[in-house]
């Protein structure tokens, strides 16, 4: 009898993950008694009106950043022959089944980048999220299951080595229209963006040229530069008395980006290469984005702005607010939201510290590599396993930082992507563990889940009243 192979087996587990992923959507979903509210319902109606043929909403209702692709899924839904024992199901099946591809394709990324064990762990991490991000995700408010279905396969598709031709003209078409469609539905989607234009530049041969050239001792210095150019030019264009410091930034950092790319050109010797690659990713941006351009065009929506004016202020407050009330949130917390027992805050103790220890252990054992962020430095292939993660956990966090929003318990919507660039992190650190001591490595990841499963008790409570 032949027996399985360890492929097979981390094969079958992954799935079965990903079934434990959409079990735990399913489950909030089917709690709608105690959890279907206003802005939903709101959803419902915008959804019956466009099968109605009554209305071709672009933007969701109050928040025009935040594209309706998730309110024609509840439709299409809704339209199905499929009689459900409630339509608020029908309204969120959409979105359950969108988490799990998210965990599919998550899987799939993180596999790619380090390898099966601590793919499956990141996995296990991603399916079961703490409930402050299960909050938003099971349910079509804010399109924040359709940014993590953007925002992953983008990222997949970008990692993607593909040899043939015309496969790769086709990636390239699909990379941009999974882009297109998660800008518009989600301004979040800036992050993945970035996080993909900084890897690929950074691999470029054009780069690694322009860095020799200009001299390695330079490019701490810009980087700190650039990082002060882009905070100013982003994040002070609503205040007042920086009018002229937020106009000279913003000329500068053009300047910069102009001149980097005319020296890119000038070295390269694949222009024409490059160029036939631009415009099959922005033939495939046009079309994943074309709600947002049409109603442009046709004059019925104006295109919002992708960073809407800020003020940065209050800044080591809101440093405070974010360590204490909304990254602990992130990862499990539920207090002021769905109350604590103290069997909760049991958990807290015993999870929380070991969290924020394979967090800390990571960016400290890779602090030489993702330091390449301010370096500029070019990177090398492995390079990337570490950064990609590193990215998705800082960037959110700064632009939560410095845009100048509430920060509570419910800001948790706007960390998303640091929460997946987490389970990496925390991934690599109980398989770290378990090279010295597996037993106190499984027993410190069930801790770990637990913690989360914790939190659906108080959820189901707060639900349940």
């Amino acid at each position: 009898m032949m027996q399985p192979t360890g492929l097979s087996w981390r094969f079958g587990l992954f799935l079965a993950l990903v079934g434990v992923g959409l079990g735990v959507q399913w489950w909030a979903a089917t709690q709608w008694a105690g959890n279907f509210g206003g802005d939903e319902a709101t959803v419902g109606l915008v959804a019956r009106q466009i099968l109605a043929g009554e209305s071709t909403p672009v933007y969701l209702e109050g928040d025009s950043g935040a594209g309706t692709a998730e309110v024609w899924l509840a439709a299409a839904v809704l339209d199905s022959p499929y009689q459900f024992s409630s339509p608020v199901l029908a309204l969120r099946l959409g979105n359950v089944l969108l988490f799990g591809v998210f965990v599919l394709l998550h899987g799939w990324l993180i596999y790619k980048l380090w390898g099966g064990e601590l793919a499956l762990i990141s996995t296990m991490l991603a399916a079961v999220p703490g409930a402050m991000v299960l909050w938003w995700t099971y349910r079509p408010l804010g399109a924040w299951g359709m940014l993590l279905v953007c925002g992953t396969a983008a990222l997949l598709l970008s990692e993607l080595n593909v040899q043939d031709g015309v496969v790769h003209i086709g990636r390239l078409l699909l990379l941009g229209g999974v882009m297109g469609l998660g800008v518009w539905s989600n301004r979040l989607m800036l992050v993945y963006l970035g996080v993909i234009l900084m890897l690929w530049l950074l691999r470029t041969p054009e780069w690694r040229i322009i860095y020799l050239r200009v001299g390695a001792q330079v490019w701490p210095v810009a980087g700190v530069a650039l990082l002060l150019l882009g905070g100013t030019a982003l994040f002070t264009a609503a205040c007042p008395t920086f009018t002229t410091l937020h106009t000279s930034a913003q000329i500068i950092l053009l300047a910069s980006v102009g001149w980097t790319a005319v020296g890119f050109g000038w070295v390269s010797q694949r222009n024409m290469s490059l160029l036939g690659q631009s415009i099959a990713l922005g033939v495939g941006f046009a079309g994943g984005n074309f709600p947002q351009w049409w109603a442009f065009l046709a004059n019925t929506e104006p295109i919002p702005p992708l960073l809407p004016p800020v003020c940065s202020t209050h800044l080591g407050v809101r440093a405070y607010q974010l360590a204490t009330e909304v990254v602990p949130h992130l990862w499990g917390g539920v207090w002021g939201v769905a109350g604590d027992g103290w069997w909760w805050r049991v958990g807290a103790w015993a999870a929380v510290p070991l969290m924020l220890a394979a967090v800390l252990y990571f960016l400290w054992h890779w602090r030489y590599i993702w330091a390449a962020v301010f370096t500029l430095r070019p990177l090398a292939a492995d390079d990337v396993k570490i950064l990609l993660p590193v990215l998705l956990f800082v960037l959110p966090l700064a632009l939560l930082w410095l845009n100048g929003s509430p920060l509570d318990s419910l800001a948790t919507r706007h960390l998303l992507p640091m929460w997946q660039g987490g389970t990496v992190l925390m991934a690599w650190g109980v398989v770290r563990l378990a090279r010295e001591w597996r037993n106190w490595a499984a027993v410190g990841l069930l801790l770990v889940v637990g913690y989360q499963l914790l939190g659906y008790i108080a959820l189901a409570n707060l639900w349940s009243q």
